[in-house]
């Protein structure tokens, strides 16, 4: 672009994709998502643990399975 020149307004089509990765598709949250529900998987798994891992455990398990929902409702 020349100094001077304007930029283009954005379509709404550049808004569908994927703004970390940019793909229009839902897979990558879809994997982020799995790959948090696996740290909160691990966490409840690795054996007898302080109660204070519970409550994060919770949340990874949530956000993850948020995430997948939202990479399929794509």
């Amino acid at each position: 672009m020349e100094p001077g020149e304007k930029i283009p307004p954005e379509s709404d089509g550049c808004r569908s994709h994927c703004p970390v990765f940019g793909v229009a598709s839902g897979v990558p949250i879809i994997g982020l998502g799995l790959v948090i529900i696996m740290f909160g998987g691990a966490l409840l798994l690795t054996g007898p643990s302080p109660p204070a891992t519970f409550p994060p455990a919770l949340l990874f398990l949530g956000f993850g399975a948020v995430l997948v929902v939202l990479g399929i409702r794509r």
